[in-house]
């Protein structure tokens, strides 16, 4: 229940109205409880905001947010702030690498890289990680790429087909 208020309000939450996530950002500073924290931790990136969304992830950066807890910040990503998380990586490679080992790197990749759904994206990821794999973090990456493509496929077959928009506008049309 707590998480789906958290949500609502991060729904709302914008770099003009930001009350609600600054209230998310002090319960998750000022809760002793753990659950709680890790829950509040896990929706302050799930907002439309680019700015908000930044600085949630930014807090990754912090002694805020301890590593093996990264991740959880990351899955609250929603597709409508891809290419900002996206670019945040990008911007940020060289810092994660030496920031976070192990299983820990790949929870970057396998949350922001998968939000993609066209083959053009795909490439643009795999160019980029070209010269920046590490040991273990292949098969990650592969995986997530196979999902991009895999979701391009599907996006693409949903455009080409017939009649589907009509089709779908007439089911939502049906009380």
């Amino acid at each position: 229940v707590l998480q789906a208020a958290y949500l609502a309000v991060m729904q709302n939450v914008s770099s003009s109205n930001r009350s609600g996530y600054d209230a998310l950002r002090k319960i998750y500073k000022e809760s002793a409880e753990g659950e709680e924290r890790l829950q509040v931790l896990g929706i302050l990136s799930s907002c439309r905001d680019k700015g908000i969304v930044l600085e949630s992830l930014n807090l990754i950066f912090t002694s805020e947010v301890r590593n093996q807890d990264a991740y959880i910040l990351l899955r609250g990503i929603q597709p409508e702030a891809r290419e900002i998380s996206w670019n945040w990586l990008k911007e940020n490679w060289e810092l994660i690498s030496k920031t976070f080992a192990g299983s820990l790197i790949t929870d970057f990749v396998e949350t922001i890289v998968p939000l993609f759904t066209s083959n053009e994206k795909a490439a643009e990821i795999s160019k980029f990680f070209a010269t920046r794999t590490k040991p273990g973090f292949e098969r990650t990456l592969k995986q997530s790429l196979e999902n991009v493509r895999i979701s391009a496929r599907w996006a693409e077959g949903i455009r080409s087909e017939p009649g589907l928009a009509q089709t779908v506008r007439e089911l939502l049309a049906k009380p």
